[in-house]
């Protein structure tokens, strides 16, 4: 008999996101059942490996940055960033690492912006970089902080097809 096996991405998406089980399985782009196998002991392939890390380093992320109940509301709010669409809609067509790779982009922009103004705003940079995706205003934020020149570059980058690959 197979003992239960406690799965970081599965675990975390369900305690932190409040994810149903129908959901992860969406996320991951596996059936229910293969999520019950995996929970009674059988092991997920690489890729599945890697998709359920990389759920779950996104739900860690997302509560360090905002808390438990905020994440679980941003979910739902349609995203500038994702063409107005939400970001559970993203994770449940298996796009997490979009997902991912969107709020620690916007992360790095503001920790990069900032590092130009002083060293204390680091500290609460994860929420403000999560609460600009919320508001669907990171475009508008990141613009009021660059130069005229950098905004055209701004411009561009908001304008073309988001491309996220994380290893």
């Amino acid at each position: 008999m197979a003992t239960a096996t406690k799965l970081p991405g599965l675990d975390a998406a369900q305690d932190l996101l409040g994810f149903s089980l129908d959901e992860v399985a969406r996320s991951v782009q596996v059936e229910y059942s293969t999520l019950y196998r995996w929970r009674k002991g059988k092991t997920p392939g690489p890729v599945y490996k890697d998709r359920l890390k990389h759920l779950d380093e996104l739900a860690n992320y997302l509560v360090q940055a905002l808390g438990k109940t905020e994440a679980r509301s941003w979910l739902d709010l349609p995203s500038f960033v994702f063409s107005g669409r939400t970001p559970r809609e993203m994770l449940l067509e298996g796009r997490t690492e979009m997902v991912l790779g969107s709020v620690v982009t916007a992360e790095r922009i503001l920790r990069s912006l900032a590092n130009n103004d002083s060293a204390e705003a680091n500290s609460s940079l994860a929420s403000t970089a999560a609460l600009s995706l919320i508001e669907s205003d990171l475009k508008v934020l990141v613009a009021r902080m660059q130069t005229p020149e950098s905004e055209e570059a701004v411009d561009r980058m908001f304008e073309a097809q988001p491309r996220v690959r994380i290893q």
